[in-house]
């Protein structure tokens, strides 16, 4: 994509951005993004919420467990998604959006399973809280 292009997307961007406040909101299905799964998931896209700084995806898979799907509202000079999500910028989101008595992981995969194709960072919460979580 030409830097031209790239420019304008991002003021669209930005400009839509600032319709939006810090609390998050659920997106109409309507004018959800296209279902973004690897294949043989077998889950359900469920929700989508945003604010003026991140887009959260929520799948629904069969035994119960959720997968968010977050990523920056911005895009960087290459028309990517902007990276650098901190785990703090995680555990608000995962608050914010309703899950704040879950337990939830970020995976990282073995070498061969390895899917890194743009800026997002997911979150699986599962049916039940994990044994091995710090407790206070």
């Amino acid at each position: 994509m030409n830097p031209t292009k790239i420019a304008m997307i991002r003021d669209q961007l930005r400009a839509h951005n600032r319709k939006f406040g810090w609390a998050f909101v659920p997106i109409l299905e309507g004018q959800w993004p296209s279902l973004s799964t690897m294949s043989g998931d077998a889950c359900t896209h469920s929700a989508v919420l945003r604010n003026r700084d991140f887009l959260v995806q929520v799948y629904t898979y069969f035994d119960g467990t959720l997968r968010l799907t977050i990523n920056r509202t911005d895009i960087d000079q290459h028309g990517a998604w902007k990276d650098g999500i901190t785990w703090d910028e995680l555990q608000t989101i995962k608050n914010a959006v309703g899950y704040e008595d879950c337990d939830a992981i970020e995976v990282f995969p073995r070498k061969a399973d390895l899917v890194n194709a743009s800026n997002m960072r997911h979150l699986w919460i599962l049916p039940t809280n994990l044994p091995f979580i710090w407790r206070r």
